[in-house]
């Protein structure tokens, strides 16, 4: 599957950079995982959606090279995480504003 600007970050590290790009897909295996959203390069309204890719069990912790992350329980730190759901995933969409990055929506 192909999207317009979407990039697949397969981990084989224990952290990395994500790209800079409108899809980015996650999988992990059962390996822990940090991602960090290149904010630096980001422009203010650009929103970027992370999916964990199917099967893949092991912690995924997002955050930002610069600015705060709102958590899914709504409050802005220094990571956030994404959970392990069922068979199909889960996936999580922020927009840069500037300063932070706002969650859009949780799946």
């Amino acid at each position: 599957m192909s999207y317009k600007g979407s990039k697949l970050m397969s981990s084989l590290a224990a952290t990395g950079v994500l790209p800079n790009a409108d899809i980015i897909f996650v999988g992990t295996g059962a390996t822990a995982f940090t991602g960090t959203l290149p904010t630096n390069s980001m422009r203010i309204g650009q929103t970027t959606f992370v999916k964990r890719n199917v099967g893949a069990t092991g912690a995924i912790t997002l955050k930002g090279q610069s600015g705060k992350i709102q958590a899914l329980n709504n409050t802005l730190g220094t990571t956030t995480t994404l959970a392990a759901a069922g068979s199909l995933g889960s996936n999580v969409q922020f927009i840069w504003n500037g300063t932070d990055l706002i969650r859009l929506l949780n799946g």
